[in-house]
């Protein structure tokens, strides 16, 4: 990618960001070599002492540098790279971010061209997607249009969600 500056893929990952034991923040992205993350608060200094909550339970301490800085609203979004890492940290980061990216790369959608406009298959769809998103779907799966029917018009069909449809009037045009 033209213009690309970063030595390692960044991962989008939102996370716990504790900052000199002061401040919460929230990490945007996060790579080998640093992190993006939102906060609250103007930070005014050169280095910073932190720690990230992985999402696996595991907590990171790191040091870093702000390189950037942008406001959002009544919010700022840093870009930072991490200065002298322990190399325990270094590889601990390393492993989270591989087995990470390995999972994301992975879990494909369930897809079955023979099936897809199944009634059973659209169940089996949305339950995956539900426990990937931790909601719960089961009210789109009342439809009264058979799933066949809907063939051409969507892809990877879940279900369909009810509109409310209400009249006003008299209206009286001249």
């Amino acid at each position: 990618m033209e213009g690309e500056r970063r030595k390692f893929p960044r991962l989008n990952i939102n996370s716990p960001l504790c900052i000199a034991d002061r401040f919460w923040a929230e990490t945007v992205n996060l790579s080998e070599g640093g992190l993006s993350f939102i906060i609250n608060e103007i930070l005014v200094f050169s280095e910073i002492r932190g720690k990230v909550k992985l999402p696996n339970g595991n907590e990171i301490k790191v040091k870093f540098k702000p390189l950037w800085c942008k406001q959002l609203k009544d919010k700022f979004i840093y870009g930072a790279s991490f200065v002298k890492l322990k190399e325990e940290t270094k590889n601990e980061l390393r492993e989270f971010l591989r087995t990470k990216t390995t999972r994301q790369v992975i879990e494909r959608v369930p897809h079955d061209l023979k099936l897809d406009y199944d009634k059973n298959f659209a169940a089996k769809r949305r339950e995956w997607l539900s426990r990937k998103i931790g909601i719960n779907l089961n009210h789109i799966g009342y439809y009264s249009e058979g799933p066949r029917n809907m063939q051409g018009n969507i892809e990877n069909l879940i279900g369909v969600c009810q509109v409310p449809l209400g009249i006003a009037g008299p209206l009286k045009i001249r």
